[in-house]
């Protein structure tokens, strides 16, 4: 049993991909909570700095700043992680993706690569598509950090998403984000 996914590697795919990726991670690990939980600290601070004038107006003045400050930030972070998929080789071209007994095999405008099943972690299942998570080598760090594969069910071929759930169920652990 297969289920193919043809995919167009182009910006909308990415954005959705990188959206989900993150919407997965424990709160803590998404970048909007880690600039809200900074926001407390600042605030907290900025509360317990003494000061001679009107405490509100400097509290006030902190926060702002620092929302504007965020604002730009979780842009800059927005535009990097994009960067390192638009200026990538693969960027605009198509890919095709099957799912079977053997794992993951894509094919595109590079060398085909098969994952095996036993390289997956875990799967996340969205109202509109299934990631893949495997853990990669880090060549920079020595470490390890997350691969993912984004499957739309939009791009899913001749199958139901559901049967790809109870496939990709018997493979690895499958949890919902709704």
């Amino acid at each position: 049993m297969s289920f193919t996914y043809a995919l167009l590697l182009d910006e909308p795919y990415f954005r959705t991909m990188i959206e989900r990726y993150y919407r997965q991670r424990p709160i803590l690990l998404r970048p909007k909570w880690q600039f809200a939980f900074l926001g407390v600290v600042v605030l907290l601070v900025a509360l317990s700095i003494p000061w001679d004038g009107n405490r509100a107006a400097f509290t006030i003045v902190m926060l702002g700043s620092y929302c504007v400050l965020a604002a730009i930030g979780l842009a800059v972070i927005r535009v990097f992680v994009f960067q390192t998929y638009r200026y990538s080789s693969y960027f605009g071209t198509s890919s095709r993706c099957t799912i079977s007994d053997r794992g993951l095999q894509v094919s595109g405008g590079w060398p085909d690569y098969t994952v095996e099943w036993a390289a997956f972690r875990s799967a996340v299942r969205f109202r509109d598509g299934i990631m893949l998570l495997r853990l990669v080598p880090e060549r920079a760090l020595g470490g390890l950090k997350y691969a993912v594969s984004w499957l739309p069910d939009a791009a899913l071929q001749q199958s139901s998403p559901s049967d790809v759930d109870r496939f990709v169920g018997e493979k690895m652990p499958i949890r919902d984000v709704a």
